[in-house]
Parts: structure tokens; C-alpha cells; sequence
């Protein structure tokens, strides 16, 4: 597979987001090759696309609040599965040439593009391309419009090659004040939007969407942008990032796929799908055995072809402890292609559930816990956690889950949360999926090198008005131990806000589904993932919060490729 990721590649240490922690894990730089069939998207250009995501140690994944696409992506419900690391800040077109090749064995749903802008504007790189290594080069033509068409015309007629469409997002010019603005660069810029629709309306493959119109001020003669709109002189802050998504999401809307991983049904959880083993042995050909009772409704219940996680609950006995292929089965056993040798007599708990969270659509409205001081009216959901702070409230509701029209649609219940919070207070909503406790309910359920996604429905609504949000953050938490090291605790986020992202946040209703593409669990031998849930944290801003959230149909799913696993191929 070529090289992706090359923000990450290399990096043995970095800077922790969530923490601040230095982490020191090595692993994959690359996307994953699993996921969603045909929904892998490309961001192709300079920094607009490059602030849309970040890679981390050990290829994890991070969507950025002041990304257009992430916001699309979730008002969309997440059709997309954005595959980092093609854009990189103050690149011209001549720059960005190699790059196209890095990703040439790849095929794509679409491939976003954002480039010319650093051209017009006649950047001057120096030092070494981030992709290349190779010094930046002097360009005299840059600012040459009929040659930077040229450049740009020879570049997506390359890339769309890779996928089926090309999604053209056109270029805004710096907001007055900024030393390199003037009102001829504002107009050169119109211009190569302007070839850029004309591209669009004459070859089906490409698709203008008009950003620009969110982010210009129609009635400044020197080309100014609109107030709000950018979190610096140039770059779309978090208002500008989120008005622009929405324009996106309303004309991409039509050419997207659904969703694939949002849980329809409380069947995949995992103890639904638990059954209990009495004993395990290796059967000496790479296969182990589980001895079980394997009958439902007179016929075995896991089959030959399924994936099954298996967990033995006693210290000391996790070596078999892991998800694997079942190569035979009957109504008293299954035969799992696991190679781990020995012998083991004793309860152990066998799931072909993919999704690891039990309460996927909030059925069960009680035994979850609270904590942290803060006040806490309602009850929250099994398998739920909420830690909010002293001077801090909220309270919990739940109401039949409907659709966008409002309508009722049987899928399990709205867990609703009304905040009022205290100034700067941050409110962190756990998912309990997995702990390497024997004592847990949620023992064992995830293991070393799976590929895992979570992802919910999440809606801020229009009333109370929301107000003094700072963060609202998707995603995962997991603590690891590395081998011969410290344990460490990994958070991974859509809507991250880094220290570097100081516009205000949108505020604004919206609905969406949030949560993030497959991500590889460290396989490093002799590694512990300590614990993994999902996560939700709101953070007030300094004169405090009130927001109401709701979040319906969560999943924390290990991610199965069937047709990769397989160990038969059949002629079709």
C-alpha cells in the first residue's frame, strides 16, 4: 500500500492532544485497508484541506473543528471515511505535482481539492517538501494565471483518475489587513474560480461547490471577507469551517452513500450474542477448540466463517484472549484458526458481536453512574457514565427516537442531556466498552491489533439557544501500556479543538452522525490495552455554558473484513 501519511511517518514521539503527554509508540503511517467499500475520500491541496484532519503517533486519527469536510461529513452522517495527509499548509501547484503519484493505487469515492490560492498570492517556500524531501523550488510563473490554470487543468485531470468525482473548493483571497492582500489579487482569485465552475459545467466528473459565497463579502470593493469567517487572516475558523460544511453537505447530498457502521438493531451487542465455553484446548494444527454449548434452536449457533471473540476471565489466562476466524463448528463446539497452544478448563465467554457496547440504542435508561460532584437529575443509561464538576448541572431524559422529519422510528430511544455549566467547566460522557479487569462486565471484549470504530447520532438542539460552548469532542478513549513502558492514555476525536484553534465555536444547532474511521488498536507483543470507551466531552467557555445535546444509536465496533480474512476463494 503507498505511503499516506506521511504527517505521521517517521515519528517515533509527539505531542499528546489530549493530554499533552509525549507518546512513544511505533505502528502503522498508513490508512487502513478496510472500512467503507467505495467511501474513502481523498483531501487533496494546501492548508484549508491540511486543517481538516491530523495524524498523531501511531496513525490515529483526529478531525479538526475547523474542518470543512469533518463538518460535512457529520451533517451528511458520516458517508465518508477521509484518508489524511495529502494537503499540506503553503503549497503552491508546482509543489503539490508529486504528491499525485503517492496516491495513484488507490481508488476513491472523491477527492476534494483546494489549490491556487499560495500561487496568487506568490508564496515563497523554502526549505524541504514534507512529501519529497527535495528543496522547495523558486517559481518566476506562479502568479502567471493562464499558467496556473494550466498547472492546475494538468493536475485534476490526474486525480480524477483515482476516484469518481473531483470536488473543486474554490479559493478565497486573505482578509484585508493581511500584508499580501489587495483587491486585483481578490479579483485574480474570482477568476480561477471562475475557470474553475467553467471546468465543473463542462465535465461531469468534477463538481463546483461555491464556498466562496459563504466566506467573500459580496459588497466590499476590496474583496474583504465576510466578518466571522476566518480564525486568522486567512484560514476558515471554526464558524467559517462550519457554515462552509453546510454548504457542502447540501450539495454533496445527493452523491453519497449511507452510513455503514451506525447500529439498526440491538441484535450486535456483544452480550446478546454471548455464549459460554466450559473448556478450550489447542487442537495441534493452528486451531484451538472451544468446548460449548453451540445449540440454538437445534442447529449450531455460530458457524464456520463467523468472527467470535473469546475471553477467559481468570488472571493469568488471557492468552487466547482475541477475536478470531471459527474454521469448523457443531452444536458442542467451534474451532477457532488460533495457533496459541495449551489447555484451559473453565468458564469462558465467547461473542460474535462486532459492536462491544451493550445499550446501542439506549433501551435500557437506568444503572449508569455519575460522578465528579456536579449535579445530576434523571437517570442515566446502563453502560453510561457521566463525570461533571461541582457548580456544574445537568439533566437526563429520554424520548422515542425520530427521524429528521420528526417522526417516530422504533430506533430505541434519545438519551437528552440539558447543561447548565460553570465557567470553563469540562463534562466527560463515557461509552464503557472494553477493560482488561477480569471483574469487569465489559472484560476482554477488544483485543491487541483490532480494528475498532465508533460512532453515534448526535444532535445539539435549537432550544435552549446553545451558548459558551468551548468543545464539543467525539471519540475514543483508551489507556495502553506499551512493552517495556508507562501506561498512556490515547484519546481520538472528531471536533478536536487544538490550543492553536482560538476562533469562537459555531454554537449552532445541528444534527449529524460523530465519531471517527477505523482505527488499528496497538498490536505491539507483550502491549496491554488497559481500557477503550467511547467519549463525549463539552467544555464551557469562560463565562460558562447551556447547552442541550441528545445522542442516539452508539456503536463501539470491532471491524471485520470478511472477504480479507477469508482463507477460500471461490471463482464467481
Amino acid at each position: 500500500m503507498p505511503q499516506l501519511n506521511s504527517k505521521g511517518a517517521g515519528l517515533t514521539a509527539r505531542q499528546d492532544p489530549a493530554g499533552g503527554a509525549m507518546m512513544h509508540w511505533q505502528g502503522e503511517a498508513q490508512p487502513l485497508p478496510i472500512g467503507r467499500a467505495g467511501s474513502r475520500v481523498l483531501l487533496f491541496g494546501h492548508s484549508y484541506l491540511d486543517q481538516e484532519t491530523d495524524t498523531f503517533t501511531f496513525n490515529r486519527p483526529i478531525e479538526n473543528l475547523n474542518g470543512t469536510v469533518v463538518w460535512a461529513n457529520f451533517l451528511l452522517d458520516r458517508p465518508w471515511e477521509i484518508v489524511r495527509g495529502h494537503a499540506i499548509g503553503g503549497e503552491r501547484l508546482i509543489d503539490m505535482a508529486d504528491r499525485i503519484s503517492q496516491g495513484a493505487a488507490e481508488r476513491y469515492a472523491a477527492v476534494f481539492w483546494n489549490a491556487g490560492i499560495n500561487d496568487l498570492k506568490n508564496t515563497k517556500n523554502t526549505g524541504n517538501s514534507r512529501y519529497t524531501g527535495l528543496p522547495y523550488v523558486t517559481d518566476s510563473d506562479q502568479t502567471d494565471l493562464s499558467i496556473l490554470i494550466s498547472r492546475a487543468s494538468k493536475q485534476l485531470y490526474q486525480l480524477v483518475k483515482l476516484a469518481a468525482m473531483v470536488v473543486i473548493l474554490p479559493e478565497t483571497s486573505p482578509a484585508n489587513g493581511a500584508g499580501d492582500q489587495t483587491r486585483w489579487l481578490a479579483h485574480r482569485t474570482a477568476q480561477l474560480n471562475r475557470w474553475y465552475r467553467w471546468l465543473a459545467a463542462s465535465d461531469p466528473r468534477f463538481h463546483y461547490v461555491p464556498l466562496d459565497e459563504i466566506t467573500w463579502d459580496p459588497v466590499s470593493a476590496a474583496g474583504d471577507v465576510r466578518s466571522g469567517m476566518y480564525g486568522d487572516s486567512i484560514h476558515p475558523g471554526c464558524l467559517g469551517a462550519f457554515l462552509r460544511g453546510k454548504m457542502l453537505a447540501a450539495y454533496m447530498g445527493s452523491y453519497v452513500r449511507p452510513n455503514i457502521y451506525l447500529p439498526h438493531t440491538v441484535v450486535d451487542a456483544w452480550t446478546n450474542l454471548k455464549l459460554t465455553g466450559t473448556a478450550l484446548a489447542s487442537n495441534g494444527d493452528g486451531t484451538l477448540r472451544v468446548t460449548m454449548n453451540n445449540s440454538q434452536a437445534g442447529t449450531a449457533a455460530i458457524r464456520k466463517g463467523d468472527k467470535a471473540t473469546i475471553n477467559v476471565p481468570v488472571a493469568g489466562q488471557k492468552a487466547w484472549n482475541g477475536r478470531w476466524t471459527v474454521v469448523a463448528a457443531t452444536t458442542t463446539y467451534i474451532d477457532l484458526a488460533c495457533a496459541v497452544p495449551g489447555s484451559y478448563t473453565g468458564t469462558i465467554n465467547v461473542s460474535t458481536a462486532n459492536n462491544v457496547f451493550d445499550n446501542p440504542l439506549f433501551v435500557t435508561t437506568t444503572g449508569g453512574s455519575s460522578s465528579g460532584g456536579g449535579t445530576v437529575t434523571g437517570t442515566v443509561p446502563s453502560g453510561c457514565s457521566i463525570d461533571i464538576p461541582a457548580g456544574s448541572s445537568v439533566t437526563n431524559s429520554f424520548s422515542a427516537h425520530t427521524d429528521r422529519s420528526g417522526q417516530a422510528d422504533q430506533f430505541g430511544n434519545w438519551w437528552q442531556m440539558d447543561f447548565v455549566l460553570g465557567a470553563n467547566a469540562l463534562v466527560q460522557i463515557y461509552l464503557n466498552a472494553h477493560r482488561d479487569l477480569e471483574a469487569s462486565p465489559v472484560y476482554g471484549r477488544l483485543a491487541l491489533g483490532a480494528d475498532v470504530v465508533a460512532e453515534m447520532e448526535l444532535e445539539v438542539l435549537a432550544s435552549p439557544t446553545p451558548t459558551g460552548i468551548s468543545k464539543l469532542q467525539v471519540g475514543i478513549s483508551s489507556n495502553y501500556t506499551p512493552p517495556s513502558a508507562s501506561q498512556q492514555t490515547l484519546q481520538l476525536f472528531t471536533f478536536y479543538r487544538s490550543g492553536t484553534v482560538t476562533s469562537a465555536h459555531p454554537n449552532a444547532a445541528c444534527r449529524g452522525v460523530a465519531g471517527l474511521p477505523p482505527w488499528r488498536i496497538p498490536a505491539d507483543a507483550g502491549g496491554v490495552l488497559n481500557s477503550l470507551d467511547g467519549l463525549i466531552q463539552l467544555q464551557a467557555g469562560a463565562s460558562g455554558a447551556t447547552v442541550s445535546i441528545r445522542i442516539a444509536r452508539a456503536t463501539i465496533s470491532a471491524v471485520d473484513n470478511l472477504l480479507r480474512d477469508s482463507t477460500v476463494a471461490y471463482d464467481i
